[in-house]
């Protein structure tokens, strides 16, 4: 999103820009007091208990009348992932105008990303990866009609869902197989659409 460069490449230290002026939420991005890209929201909620990682850290600030959630980039190296993540928040609030709902909504991707960060340290088994290739190579095809942000959505990951993608027009199983057993190239993906 150009927006977002835009605003961390001109951000000086210390300060922040409002993400949109028709956003309904009070969301800004910039650079904390230590040059750290970082995301805020400013609302009234009632805060809960948010993780953070060593990539990033989520810190809160109770206040009155607003209180504050800040997403704070520690790892420069994952700016591009951080991005999306940002890009994520932004778009997964779009439409709401309620501030606690609005801060449930971030606290809730901020899980959902925290889980993806967690699960990519792990080793993964043959067949997991197998599921894996055949799910990439069926996200790679839905990227041709669909949007990023809205492939991505789709796409159920590790959440254990009956269906690996899931939205709109595009509900999906998929089966993985290989060509050649004990080769992990030249997987088919095959998606079975029938029972939405």
């Amino acid at each position: 999103m150009n927006l977002i460069n835009d605003i961390i490449s001109n951000s000086l230290n210390g300060a922040f820009r409002r993400i949109s002026v028709e956003h309904p939420l009070d969301i800004y991005l910039g650079k904390d007091e230590f040059g750290h890209i970082a995301i805020e929201f400013k609302g009234v909620f009632k805060s809960r208990k948010v993780p953070s990682l060593k990539s990033f850290v989520v810190r809160q600030i109770e206040g009155t009348p607003k209180s504050q959630l800040f997403i704070i980039l520690l790892n420069q190296e994952i700016i591009g992932i951080f991005t999306s993540f940002i890009e994520d928040i932004i778009s997964s609030t779009k439409d709401i105008t309620e501030e606690q709902l609005g801060y449930d909504i971030i606290v809730e991707r901020i899980y959902s990303w925290c889980k993806m960060f967690q699960l990519s340290r792990q080793d993964l088994s043959e067949s997991q990866v197998k599921g894996l290739i055949g799910e990439l190579m069926f996200l790679k095809s839905l990227l041709e009609t669909t949007n990023e942000l809205d492939a991505i959505r789709c796409w159920a990951g590790p959440d254990k869902a009956k269906k690996d993608f899931s939205c709109n027009l595009h509900n999906a199983v998929i089966k993985s197989k290989l060509k050649n057993e004990g080769h992990t190239e030249g997987g088919e993906a095959y998606a079975d659409t029938a029972g939405t």
